[in-house]
């Protein structure tokens, strides 16, 4: 289990981020960036910088847990904009061979409607897609998911 509530495990094929949106402020995933670099995780050390996320992207090719709910990348954001759509495809492919739930959250719900639009393919069942709302300045941000199909 996860110590995240609202999963079973975490996937994290893809580490490092940068700051986005005031969201960020007080980021999970660079405060556990920062202690895995501390004690030599392998990557962590590259991604990191002075304690903060230094915007670097290091993939990772893990394995996918066994969990009927898996977080994918939360030590990162799926749809930074140094994630490469190929990398994307590719992971997301992984998560279509899969009989479980994958949850991809991200405040770069922009980026992901680009790659939606532009690589004209659609959503699997079996993999959510969600979005911080973290003030009414980016409300904005549901109706950009609910545009993805």
């Amino acid at each position: 289990m996860s110590k995240i509530e609202w999963t079973e495990k975490t996937w994290n094929p893809i580490i490092g981020c940068s700051k986005v949106s005031e969201g960020c402020k007080n980021c999970y995933a660079e405060i556990m960036s920062n202690r895995l670099a501390s004690i030599g995780i392998g990557g962590y050390d590259e991604v990191i910088t002075n304690g903060r996320f230094n915007g670097k992207i290091i993939y990772r090719f893990t394995k996918v847990p066994k969990a009927k709910l898996v977080f994918v990348n939360s030590m990162s954001d799926f749809f930074h904009e140094k994630v490469s759509y190929e990398m994307m495809i590719r992971l997301l492919g992984i998560m279509q061979c899969y009989d479980q739930n994958f949850q991809i959250l991200t405040k770069r719900i922009e980026n992901a409607k680009l790659f939606f639009d532009k690589m004209n393919c659609k959503l699997k069942h079996n993999i959510w897609i969600g979005t911080s709302v973290e003030s009414k300045d980016y409300l904005y941000r549901i109706d950009v998911l609910k545009s993805i199909s």
